[in-house]
């Protein structure tokens, strides 16, 4: 996993997003949709997933 420039701890894969640091960002509202998506994409490498079969086209 990829650390965004945050607390981050690959070995337990774990990664913070501090309420102060989404805060401090020039766009808190992208940093943190920034951080949920590299999140979930982690977790779906991790767990095996075919992300691309979870794709809808109503929800792009």
């Amino acid at each position: 996993m990829a650390c965004l420039p945050l607390p981050c701890d690959t070995a337990a894969h774990l990664a913070l997003l501090t309420y102060d640091d989404a805060r401090a960002a020039a766009d808190p509202r992208a940093t943190v949709l920034a951080f949920l998506e590299s999140a979930y994409q982690a977790g779906a490498r991790r767990a095996g997933w075919d992300t691309s079969k979870l794709r809808t086209q109503y929800a792009p």
